[in-house]
């Protein structure tokens, strides 16, 4: 379906994320074209842009809006300002003006903070959990209960690490590795929030409402609260925790000969970054990384492993995606400032470092979906 073409005079009064029921027929160059007829569901509440006037009107952020729209009460907000306003009126016919009314007074424009504030709250997320959220996490245990253990395979033998960036602020995932003569064993390990999460509970709700963790220049705000994400559900070094964990056998050439899932009581035994773990496969124990000494050995097996893993995935076919995350590093006297925007595996090395949590990762979930396959 390669889509319809609606002409301006066609929309009505539809605008960008509405749903519309649209009458098509037979374009001159062998495109359908249409117009809509009916609109369905209204896909926006809510708009940014900076307030003029007076007359008050608001120059749009989006040029998907046309605009300018015209604001029924500007609030407290003055000229000039970053505001964020609700839609009181939706057009009547074609590039006809929306009417907002101003909520909420980001800041001025051209601000780091009143750039993020924007974008939160165009897209309606919200940096406080509701009040029942937190009543919730606030009955969960801080620590493991004897209860908590039962038909649960203790793994605290195992030497565990996590291998996350730099500026990580929960750890979700960490890995083991065991020789067995011709095979390895590699224990993949991610926490286990649904053992302290019920499925429609109130934080089960909100944290499919949210999706996933944003992570912002200057903050995150994350999809389970606080207690959870960064508490009881992560693997931090020198902690027992809950997690669900995967074993794979792996051969020299790559191939899995057996795997098992299995929920489980871990132990981490070192927090690492992917810096740290580049340097340390090249044999650069300098400065803070003289601890990555201890862990060298297993790193070395891991990343051997998750090579062979590799090799093997991209002989099946397999798309090999190579995108770099952008890192914002603000000034440290001005946070308000963007002194650079970095990538976070802009080397070899480092990327070698990612490739070694991401092989474990696809292998892991490749494991899963074969015995819900099966």
């Amino acid at each position: 379906f390669e889509g319809v073409r609606v002409a301006r005079q066609d929309v009505g009064g539809a605008i960008d994320g509405d749903t519309v029921e649209v009458e098509v027929w037979p374009g001159r160059r062998g495109r359908d074209e249409g117009r809509v007829v009916r609109i369905a569901q209204r896909g926006r509440v809510r708009v940014t842009g900076v307030l003029e006037g007076p007359p008050w009107r608001l120059e749009l952020d989006d040029a998907r809006l046309h605009g300018p729209a015209e604001v029924a009460d500007p609030g407290a907000a003055r000229a000039g300002q970053v505001v964020l306003a609700r839609i009181v009126r939706y057009p009547g016919r074609p590039a006809s003006a929306l009417g907002v009314a101003v909520t909420q007074v980001l800041g001025e424009p051209g601000n780091l903070l009143t750039e993020v504030a924007k974008v939160l709250a165009a897209q309606g997320v919200r940096e406080t959990f509701p009040g029942a959220v937190e009543r919730e996490v606030a009955a969960l245990p801080a620590e493991i209960r004897a209860a908590d253990l039962i038909d649960r395979v203790d793994l605290r033998d195992r030497a565990f690490v996590t291998i996350d960036p730099l500026t990580a602020r929960d750890f979700d995932d960490a890995v083991a590795l065991e020789e067995m003569g011709d095979l390895t064993r590699v224990w993949i390990a991610v926490a286990d929030v649904s053992h302290y999460v019920a499925e429609g509970s109130a934080v089960d709700r909100e944290a499919c409402r949210r999706g996933c963790s944003l992570y912002l220049p200057d903050r995150a705000v994350p999809m389970l609260p606080e207690a959870l994400s960064s508490g009881i559900c992560s693997l931090g070094p020198e902690r027992d925790r809950l997690a669900m964990v995967v074993r794979l056998d792996v051969t020299g050439g790559g191939e899995v000969q057996g795997s098992e899932c299995m929920a489980a009581l871990v132990h981490s035994r070192g927090r690492l970054d992917y810096g740290g773990v580049a340097a340390a496969l090249d044999g650069d124990f300098r400065g803070r990384r003289a601890g990555y000494r201890d862990h060298v050995d297993q790193l070395s097996a891991l990343n051997r492993v998750a090579q062979a893993l590799r090799r093997r995935r991209l002989e099946r076919g397999s798309l090999d995606l190579d995108l770099a995350e952008a890192r914002v590093l603000l000034d440290e006297d001005d946070p308000q400032r963007v002194r650079d925007v970095l990538a976070t595996r802009g080397d070899a090395p480092v990327k070698r470092a990612y490739n070694l949590i991401e092989e474990l990762m696809i292998a892991a979930n490749e494991a899963v979906a074969a015995i819900f396959e099966a």
